[in-house]
């Protein structure tokens, strides 16, 4: 019974992973979204807007599957944000080119700018010193892309999620009721045990005559108070 609890456990951890990376990708598929109005459409180069919308995407989407806190969760967001940074740029730059008439269609749009990207990877560090300046396609696709994951995957970093501020409470309270108390010592409970003894008090209302005068003696005493006479 005990190996089955366990395997169901197993079951059901690997269920919930498995779960908040399938959501993270769907966040990650809707967090591209917003460049490709921006950068695609508007022309306008908002790369970091399409990196914290991904990023922000991922974290809520493996919310949103239960994901918990962990190595699987920032190892699933680093690898997420990278893909979703690279496909975020890469395809609003495409469309943009698209757009002017650059290429025979859509997808030779993306593949000359998937090589300008490759390019621009020299061009960006002959440059290093002019990252926004630079006016070269490549080079801008190429920083454009590279920045893109690094804020992505710091914004994904952030858990997004509105009782993650009470968790570290919530789990302190956990392992305080697992705590067994039972071999603590109580002082209220010995206390109590002390007063429930019973404890032997003296009866002062009884007496006792003496045979001799016939006086009335107290109980605590073993000669009469009046004549001296033995109980």
């Amino acid at each position: 019974m005990e190996n089955f609890n366990n395997t169901n456990i197993e079951v059901q951890n690997e269920g919930t992973i498995g779960k908040a990376i399938v959501f993270a990708i769907i966040g990650m598929l809707v967090g591209i979204i917003p460049y490709l109005i921006i950068g695609g459409v508007l022309d306008m180069r908002g790369w970091w807007i399409g990196a914290a919308s991904v990023g922000g995407a991922i974290s809520v989407g493996w919310h949103l599957g239960n994901g918990k806190s962990g190595v699987t969760r920032q190892v699933t967001i680093i690898i997420l944000s990278i893909i979703g940074a690279i496909i975020t740029i890469h395809l609003g730059y495409a469309i943009a080119i698209y757009r002017i008439g650059i290429g025979a269609d859509f997808m030779a749009a993306l593949d000359w700018t998937i090589d300008l990207f490759f390019d621009g990877l020299d061009v960006m560090f002959d440059n290093f010193g002019s990252i926004f300046g630079n006016d070269h396609l490549e080079a801008m696709i190429a920083w454009d892309t590279l920045l893109a994951i690094g804020v992505a995957i710091a914004v994904a970093w952030k858990r997004f999620n509105p009782s993650a501020g009470n968790e570290d409470l919530e789990e302190l309270d956990n392992d305080l009721e697992d705590i067994n108390t039972d071999n603590v010592p109580s002082a209220n409970t010995e206390m109590d045990d002390v007063l429930n003894q019973d404890v032997p008090t003296l009866d002062v209302d009884q007496n006792w005559d003496c045979a001799s005068c016939g006086a009335t003696n107290r109980d605590i005493v073993d000669t009469c108070e009046y004549c001296g006479e033995s109980k």
